[in-house]
């Protein structure tokens, strides 16, 4: 049997299941936002994608609600799911029936503060679009589309209908219904989540004891929810149901925002974190240790092995050529040719122009060999350098010999 956790949109619902949540499946190792994962929503694609062909129709949809529900309760237990889902009958299908449900808590949330979170939440451009949103009596979530076409489980349609329709047809559940208001959970937490405990203690006839009921208010406290968020990420952010993968977006009071990597198995993989105090741009991997950051002024600093990030300074270009007989690039980065100016002496041509003149060079040369005077390699002061290019004179005791290995690399 299902006992709903229904509610509008940003009305509380996410609070609720990380007290019941922590109220029953809770640990000392894990923390709320975790235990919420035991309660999942409804409808999702994998409640259909073996019931009808695709997610087009929402007749079809409608016709399979209550179906899709026995094959869940043939699991011969009480199953806890989150809805949005407005309590309606479509073409004489019912969302759902007393046969399948034994029970229900509506939260419920004084409009005037769901239009803010609505307008936030799905980046209204302001409250009269918001207002819209609310009082659109066909509104739905998700999308109608093919099977293939789903990248998350949670587009699966769900018809909210308008703020108002919501709440008056959850609040004519007839069978087991408790009516929470979210205000209530901030102004009276004791005596409200107590009020959740007894109800759920009856139905699912456990004992709830006052030190358990006080755990799981603190352990799902608003604050301490907020605090978890802003590190971990929001547990609910979809998963990707062919990666079992899930990217989430995170903006906080902390002048951060961030973009959070996860799995099932770890919602934490690795983050990319935006700091307005000093407009830098980091990323981390492997648990949140930082690998890489992108400072206000566009320096590149990375740990490669270091312990921390440090500042790199990229090679602008680099050239290998064959300087002997008709000059030759093996292979480059950032130069467009080699110039030959005579025996030994060469004028490397940059593709793209650097900022300044005030680069440095770096040459290689080939290997030495017992006997012969070694070869240098050093930049031609004969020849002005400039911001696309530079001279340069290949010598053995100072007499000007081309060399068929010329390796060259340009740091600023």
């Amino acid at each position: 049997m299902i006992i709903w956790l229904a509610s509008y949109p940003k009305s509380g619902n996410t609070w609720l299941r990380a007290f019941i949540a922590s109220l029953l499946y809770g640990s000392n190792q894990k923390k709320a936002l975790e235990n919420i994962k035991n309660i999942r929503s409804y409808p999702l694609t994998i409640d259909f994608e073996n019931l009808i062909d695709d997610f087009k129709d929402f007749k079809k949809i409608s016709q399979n609600w209550l179906i899709s529900q026995k094959i869940i309760n043939l699991q011969k237990k009480i199953t806890l799911f989150k809805t949005h889902h407005i309590l309606c009958k479509i073409n004489n299908n019912s969302f759902t029936d007393y046969n399948n449900s034994l029970g229900a808590i509506n939260i419920v949330r004084d409009p005037r503060n769901v239009i803010t979170s609505i307008k936030n939440f799905y980046s209204l451009k302001d409250y009269d679009e918001a207002l819209k949103f609310m009082c659109d009596e066909k509104r739905f979530l998700g999308k109608f589309d093919k099977k293939n076409m789903y990248e998350r489980e949670t587009q699966f349609p769900t018809f909210i209908s308008s703020w108002g329709n919501h709440y008056k047809s959850w609040k004519n559940f007839k069978k087991n219904l408790l009516l929470i208001k979210y205000e209530d959970l901030i102004d009276k937490p004791e005596k409200t989540f107590g009020k959740i405990s007894k109800f759920l203690s009856k139905l699912l006839q456990i004992q709830i004891t006052d030190k358990k009921i006080i755990n799981a208010i603190n352990e799902s406290s608003f604050d301490k929810l907020k605090v978890d968020e802003e590190k971990f990420g929001y547990i609910e952010a979809p998963i990707n149901k062919d990666t079992n993968t899930k990217i989430q977006i995170i903006s906080s009071n902390g002048g951060t925002n961030r973009i959070v990597f996860g799995d099932k198995a770890d919602q934490s993989r690795g983050d990319i974190t935006y700091n307005h105090s000093d407009e830098s741009l980091a990323f981390s991997n492997n648990n949140l240790t930082e690998r890489m950051r992108i400072d206000s002024s566009g320096n590149l600093k990375f740990n490669s092995g270091y312990g921390s990030a440090a500042t790199a300074y990229g090679c602008r270009a680099w050239v290998n050529f064959n300087g002997s007989g008709t000059v030759s690039i093996r292979a480059s980065g950032n130069v467009s040719s080699i110039t030959d100016r005579g025996a030994g002496k060469y004028t490397v041509n940059i593709s793209n122009a650097l900022t300044d003149a005030n680069y440095t060079v770096t040459f290689g040369s080939p290997s030495f060999n017992p006997g012969n005077p070694p070869w240098v390699f050093q930049e031609d002061y004969n020849i002005s350098r400039t911001t696309t290019g530079f001279g340069m004179w290949t010598n053995q005791n100072g007499n000007s010999y081309d060399s068929a290995y010329v390796q060259l690399a340009i740091f600023r």
